[in-house]
């Protein structure tokens, strides 16, 4: 087995990663990188935009540095904790590093002028989450802005079959270590960190009925669902061909009771370097010299 392969398990015809000890319970083959892609550009265009910090006067200037996000004059870099990255057609300001942030940043202190990070609810245990923000901020360059993005693992307005379905797995995550409410509380984390400021957050939903992307985030629930396939039929007790049928219906149940999937924003920027000052007590200098003006 080469060291590639030694990165990776195989179950059901799905490729998982094969990292001891980790809580993501999602797979990392093309099937999910297609999903992730469709994730992505529904979230795009329901915010317009990929970022929500004010970088863009950051990302023109020449020898920017970002950590996970894209702009020509500006270097990028993206962590990952599994090698799926491609090794070949890679842009020149793109660099992949494989790494585990749960064993902190392989960076030196303010390094970056932006870090996004986003979706990694699924990653990290809710006692790991200001560990994360503070190495995040370590390797933040003073003035840099730090967003993060992360969603509501519940949908809203879920029928019967896609609440049992939701019930299961978020029980499971909660089970294991997992705060499936974190976006509600990122706010909060960045406001315990006192190296950081101007703290910002908003939060919005794509249900059935939005335009274009309504049914974009119906089919992302649903492929979420077939990467936990294992997980779930295990935890219900049912046959892959049972669970298979009951995506069926979630998907009607998306479209019949109006389901959503929420996501929220939150970015901060690190407060700048304060400058030394000497100040001189004259007075004190005068009664310790007994001095006398003349």
């Amino acid at each position: 087995m080469n060291n590639l392969s030694a990165n990776f398990r195989y179950i059901d015809d799905r490729r998982f990663h094969n990292v001891e000890d980790s809580k993501y319970l999602l797979p990392n083959d093309k099937q999910e990188c297609d999903r992730l892609l469709l994730q992505h550009l529904m979230w795009k265009n329901c915010w317009n935009g990929n970022f929500s910090a004010p970088i863009e006067k950051i990302l023109t200037q020449k020898g920017s540095k970002v950590l996970d996000v894209g702009f020509p004059k500006a270097h990028f870099t993206g962590v990952d904790f599994v090698p799926i990255q491609p090794n070949e057609n890679k842009l020149e300001n793109v660099t992949f590093v494989h790494i585990n942030a749960l064993e902190g940043l392989p960076f030196k202190d303010n390094t970056f002028d932006y870090i996004f990070q986003r979706f990694l609810v699924v990653s990290y245990p809710r006692d790991k989450w200001d560990f994360i923000i503070s190495e995040l901020v370590r390797v933040l360059k003073p003035g840099g802005y730090l967003e993060l993005m992360e969603d509501d693992l519940e949908p809203g307005n879920m029928g019967p079959v896609t609440n049992k379905l939701a019930t299961s797995i978020l029980n499971e995550w909660e089970s294991i270590g997992l705060d499936t409410k974190i976006c509600y509380k990122l706010p909060k984390h960045l406001e315990q960190n006192k190296m950081l400021k101007n703290i910002w957050s908003e939060q919005r939903t794509i249900d059935s009925k939005t335009t274009n992307i309504g049914d974009m985030q119906t089919k992302n629930w649903i492929e979420t669902a077939l990467g936990l396939r294992l997980t779930l039929s295990n935890i219900l007790n049912i046959t892959h061909k049972e669970f298979d049928k009951s995506l069926d219906i979630v998907y009607k149940e998306f479209i019949e009771f109006n389901s959503f999937t929420l996501v929220k924003r939150a970015y901060a920027q690190k407060i700048e370097a304060k400058t030394r000052q000497s100040f001189i007590n004259f007075s004190a200098i005068k009664k310790f010299f007994n001095y006398t003006e003349i």
